[in-house]
């Protein structure tokens, strides 16, 4: 009997559960909830439901995000699910990052997040990480520790955010990104680590001062803790043997014999894997189809990047990234835009990236962080 909550999201809940006696506040109360992952995501939809209600105002580019997700979720629906025996919920997790992206667009003009309030705000998390991580890989003995959930999901918040704290002007301290660096390392996510250090590239200037030197320095370090990692969690196995590259080969088989139309739009909506490919992957047996049958789809290669590839062609991946890019491009320079889609495509090779509430709250804090300009106006208006 499968579980019922088959996405890699719920992979992760259904790991090591947290065994730190460190919580504080909210992180603590989800933490021991069970699921987490649930609850953040039944917060999500609700606080993106109070904001429109607060602030119904949305741009033009972004309603029309809002519209081309929602008209494209319904085409896939009323051209599959009637004709399929797909399980809805199956549905409704192929096509997630839709429903995150639209989310988005409807609170992309509303700027609620004061820059010093997020700045201390993600510092305090930041440390609590710190904590966190430290007694759980060094008092406990675990080797993945955890807060919430797999670290390969909590951690990408914590730098979208101080990319976008970077890019409003109010940057993290090195020795805040130093203590980031220090969390993804001992982590042992190698999809945290370079998405850290592709986050630090946010920094890089032409010219730079002593205290900008120590942030290359760990800039440095990122990248030699990244091989560091990598070459940890390699061990004494083959490369072949590393989930994610079974997952490749799984994908690739069922690829082989595609044609153009099928690489730029995917395959027909719910098309499942073959079932050769399910057997192989029979080792994850909670991502199988909600049905209850022995069928799987895309969700079980883990990997956003795969998964929307195969669902959707290289057109909805590169849509998907281009709808995040509109939606950074009022407050955002191409660099931080740029740093942001590595991150996103970066975590994508791994696991579920866009297709997660994880990355969807880090882009959130992105869109609601005030600019430094405004946070000052409105501060000198109310005093």
């Amino acid at each position: 009997m499968y579980s019922s909550y088959s996405t890699p999201e719920r992979r992760a809940l259904s790991g090591p559960p947290v065994r730190s006696s460190v919580a504080v506040g909210a992180a603590a109360a989800l933490a021991f909830s069970g699921e987490p992952t649930l609850i953040l995501e039944i917060l999500f939809v609700a606080f993106i439901a109070w904001r429109v209600l607060r602030e119904p105002a949305v741009l033009q580019t972004p309603f029309r995000i809002f519209l081309v997700c929602l008209a494209y979720i319904a085409a896939g629906y009323f051209s599959s699910l009637p004709s399929t025996s797909a399980d809805l919920k199956d549905f409704a997790t192929i096509y997630k990052f839709l429903y995150y992206l639209a989310a988005l667009a409807l609170v992309s003009s509303d700027h609620w997040i004061q820059p010093r309030s997020g700045a201390w705000g993600l510092r305090l998390f930041v440390w609590l990480f710190v904590m966190v991580y430290t007694y759980e890989r060094f008092a406990i003995g675990e080797l993945r520790p955890t807060v919430l959930v797999e670290n390969n999901y909590e951690l990408i918040p914590l730098i979208l955010a101080a990319v976008a704290l970077n890019g409003k002007g109010k940057p993290l301290s090195p020795w805040d990104w130093g203590a980031l660096l220090y969390v993804c390392a001992i982590s042992g996510s190698r999809s945290s680590m370079a998405a850290l250090a592709i986050g630090i590239t946010v920094l890089v200037r032409l010219q730079f001062s002593a205290r900008e030197l120590l942030q290359w320095t760990v800039l440095a370090g990122a990248f030699g803790l990244l091989v560091y990692v990598l070459v940890l969690r390699l061990g004494d196995r083959s490369i072949e043997d590393i989930d994610r590259i079974i997952f490749l080969s799984a994908f690739v088989e069922e690829t082989k014999d595609w044609g153009v139309a099928q690489w730029l739009f995917g395959a027909p909506a719910m098309t499942p894997l073959s079932l050769g490919t399910c057997r192989m992957l029979a080792y994850y047996e909670n991502l199988m189809s909600y049905t209850g049958e022995w069928k799987c789809y895309s969700v079980i290669l883990h990997s956003f990047v795969l998964r929307v590839i195969y669902d959707h062609g290289l057109l909805g991946f590169a849509l998907s990234l281009f709808a995040v890019n509109l939606l950074l491009k009022r407050d955002y320079n191409g660099r931080v835009r740029v740093t942001v889609l590595a991150i996103i495509v970066a975590t994508g090779l791994s696991v579920s990236s866009l297709n997660n509430v994880y990355v969807a709250l880090g882009l959130m804090f992105m869109l609601a962080l005030r600019p430094l300009q405004l946070a000052a106006r409105v501060g000198s208006i109310r005093r």
